[in-house]
């Protein structure tokens, strides 16, 4: 796995019963299931596939895919997997062994940045789970129009948003010494109504494509 040192810039697990769950950047863990198995509807097909997990924290993504659609079917070596998974981190101290092991490329970016510099890329799928609430909602816009220009014609975007009272979801800041864990936008899935929803599980796990 080879890792690009960008800018050192962002993302986290959103529970907002109390604080104490607050803790550790796992992701969308509670979502899981469901994205496993539109995953397996969808996209599986038994196709090589391009995966791009966007503000991976440590990496939560990146293992499930890799337990789910490589280690399940035997290919249990890192030279076995068939599939690509890169991921785009904008933390640092997010650096750990998963990385290591689930992803081929790791860069550590600034997403707003690195994104449309990537010409020539194209995904099956995109993970944005838990990082769109991080963003000015002008920045996740643009973000998320980005990224549908980088995925295939039949690809998804997997989105996860925390939901909750606005007051506590925004009422995170700093975490873990990671300024971009920093909520800075309160989001509903009607702020995705300009997109196409191909798929819903519920208000705050989704995804959305290319309409052709």
């Amino acid at each position: 796995m080879r890792a690009k040192n960008c800018i050192n810039e962002k993302r986290k697990n959103k529970s907002f019963e109390s604080k104490e769950e607050i803790i550790v950047p796992i992701g969308n863990a509670y979502a899981t299931g469901n994205i496993i198995a539109f995953i397996e509807r969808h996209h599986l097909k038994n196709k090589k596939l391009n995966v791009l997990d966007v503000g991976c924290g440590i990496g939560h993504n990146g293992f499930i895919f890799r337990e789910m659609f490589e280690i399940r079917y035997l290919r249990l070596k890192p030279e076995e997997w068939i599939h690509r998974v890169e991921a785009i981190e904008i933390f640092e101290g997010y650096r750990n062994p998963v990385w290591e092991y689930v992803y081929n490329e790791v860069m550590v970016c600034n997403c707003l940045k690195t994104i449309p510099l990537l010409e020539n890329k194209k995904y099956d799928i995109i993970f944005a789970t838990e990082i769109l609430e991080h963003l000015e909602k002008g920045q996740m816009y643009f973000l998320l129009d980005k990224l549908i220009e980088k995925i295939t014609d039949d690809g998804s975007i997997i989105i996860t948003i925390p939901v909750g009272e606005e007051e506590a979801v925004l009422e995170q800041k700093e975490l873990l010494g990671n300024i971009y864990e920093t909520h800075k936008s309160y989001l509903t899935i009607k702020d995705f109504e300009k997109y196409y929803i191909k798929h819903k599980i519920n208000d705050g796990v989704f995804m959305i494509g290319r309409q052709v």
